[in-house]
């Protein structure tokens, strides 16, 4: 996926949650954390501008942790592997956590 890109979760109508945080760090080849938590960039997501009710962006940006190898494997194009969850809360106490893998560059080209 190409720095700068954005992805959409849409939620169905009834089910848009009050708040969004979004975990994202950078992942080892066999699935863990690569750095550990202090290397987690996390955020609060707004509903995005503009779109429908129950649409909200993430914007895939560059992360700072995938500049800390020290190997020149890690900078090829797509040698990336980050993990990205999301943790929704309603506003009755309910929560939901969603995950995904997406494969990025460590940096803008």
């Amino acid at each position: 996926m190409p720095l700068g890109s954005c992805l959409q979760v849409v939620f169905s109508e009834g089910s848009v949650p009050d708040r969004v945080t979004l975990e994202d760090y950078i992942l080892n080849e066999n699935g863990g954390m690569r750095y550990g938590e202090q290397a987690t960039d996390t955020r609060e997501l707004a509903p995005a501008d503009g779109a429908a009710p129950g649409v909200w962006e993430i914007e895939v940006n560059g992360h700072m942790a995938a500049l800390l190898s020290s190997s020149l494997k890690d900078y090829e194009k797509g040698a990336v592997l980050r993990g990205l969850t999301l943790d929704c809360t309603w506003e009755n106490g309910s929560q939901a956590e969603w995950g995904m893998v997406i494969r990025t560059d460590a940096q803008v080209r």
